[in-house]
């Protein structure tokens, strides 16, 4: 009885698109407002808050990338499937490339 009762007060986790569209609103809500505040002073954007853009879609790139590689060559995923070494250096040397 008390399996029924703690299935039935379970609370269905948020879907996966209304995350992401409350972030996209809250991102949205939060430029609009840093903007008003900030007004023309922008070097603090600039100083602050660009360079973690700026390596988020460097991130990306690598990201995709690597996915394109790894879907194209059939010898890769053996070669990550047996070694982590060989995945983390090739990770760091693109994100060296990519910065």
């Amino acid at each position: 009885m008390s399996n029924a009762v703690e299935k039935s007060t379970k609370k269905k986790p948020m879907p996966l698109a209304a995350q992401i569209f409350i972030a996209l609103v809250s991102a949205i809500l939060t430029g609009l407002a840093s903007s008003a505040f900030l007004g023309e002073n922008i070097s603090l954007v600039d100083k602050y808050i660009l360079p973690f853009g700026t390596i988020f879609l460097n991130l990306v790139k690598l990201l995709i990338i690597l996915s394109k590689d790894v879907l194209s060559n059939p010898v890769i995923p053996i070669i990550f499937k047996h070694s982590y070494k060989f995945l983390s250096l090739i990770l760091f040397s693109n994100c060296l490339i990519l910065l």
